[in-house]
This record gives structure tokens, sequence and C-alpha cells, in this order.
């Protein structure tokens, strides 16, 4: 099994690097909710893509994501840490799919400039 890292975003200021098998790294359960979300599509209102927008990792779920991920770069996670670790990733995999259907469904809201003309 070889591994690779990750970077998680958790929140606008806070990150944290990931060390996960390739295996899980192409999670069945992303996928699917990837198809689900379809985060090419704009069709969110503008209120429902500012409340997914919102949505983010409690304090005690990054600690805990840090905290596994650095147990998986010194190579000591048990198993149920590691299938811990893969529900963190997969959850996040989902919320980036949800934020960027959530963005582009605001820029099709957002007024365009006009450009006046002399005339």
């Amino acid at each position: 099994m070889t591994s690779m890292t990750r970077r998680l975003l958790f929140g606008k200021e806070s990150a944290i690097e990931l060390t996960m098998s390739t295996i899980t790294t192409e999670s069945a359960s992303a996928t699917i909710w990837e198809r689900i979300i379809r985060p090419d599509l704009d069709d969110l209102s503008p209120e429902e893509a500012r409340a997914v927008l919102r949505w983010k990792f409690s304090d005690a779920d990054r600690q805990r994501a840090d905290h596994l991920s650095a147990k998986a770069r010194a190579g000591a996670l048990t198993a149920a840490e590691e299938r811990e670790l893969d529900e963190y990733l997969s959850i996040e995999s989902a919320l980036i799919c949800l934020k960027s259907k959530a963005r582009l469904s605001l820029r099709r809201y957002r007024p365009r400039a006009v450009i006046a003309r002399p005339g």
C-alpha cells in the first residue's frame, strides 16, 4: 500500500496535511457524493449557497483530524483511526464539492457591471 499527502482546508484560516493510503484517496462515497452534488451546476439559490459556505468543521473536529494526521505521518494509526481519518477525508471532499457549487451559484446572481457609453 502506498501513501500520499492531501491538504485539507478547514475553514479559511486552518489547514492540515493528511497522509493516507492511495486506496482511501479515491473513496467510493466521495465519488458518489460528487455525482449527487454536481458541483458544476449553479442551481442553488443565493440563500442556499450562502448557507453552504458557512458550513465548516468544528474546532474539536479540526483538532481531532490534526491529531490523526500527525499519527498518520508517524505511521502510528490504528485500523480504527485510519477509518476515522478516511471519514474526515470523505466528508471534506463532499464539502469541497458543495462549496464549489455554492460559489458557482452565487456568481450567477452577481449583478453585472454596467459600462456607461458616451452619448
